[in-house]
């Protein structure tokens, strides 16, 4: 099926959105999600900086943070390789989800 057009009726403008973001599913896949991990040395911050879609990086002794816009996988690859004591990946928040649709339709 192809795009439609949407308007949203408080911000009076139309968004095209794809079949993928119709349901909630396919709208928190695209949303970004906050990460924290916990090394057991120093984290690899030159291998976490050119991960992509990972920004906001801030890097505490041995406590890293980002927020993630996209794909897990390439993050959880290079974690495999390191020692982790602790990962925390929240859940996508469907607000924040709903505004990155509406900012990256503008």
């Amino acid at each position: 099926m192809g795009d439609d057009l949407v308007t949203d009726q408080e911000l009076d403008y139309p968004v095209k959105i794809g079949q993928r973001d119709r349901d909630v599913e396919g709208l928190r896949r695209r949303a970004r999600q906050r990460v924290e991990v916990w090394f057991t040395g120093p984290p690899p911050v030159d291998e976490l900086a050119g991960l992509p879609g990972l920004v906001d990086q801030h890097v505490e002794d041995h406590h890293f943070t980002a927020v993630l816009a996209g794909s897990v996988e390439p993050l959880l690859a290079l974690l495999a390789r390191h020692h982790v004591v602790s990962l925390l990946v929240e859940e996508p928040d469907l607000e924040e989800a709903f505004l990155d649709l509406y900012e990256a339709a503008s």
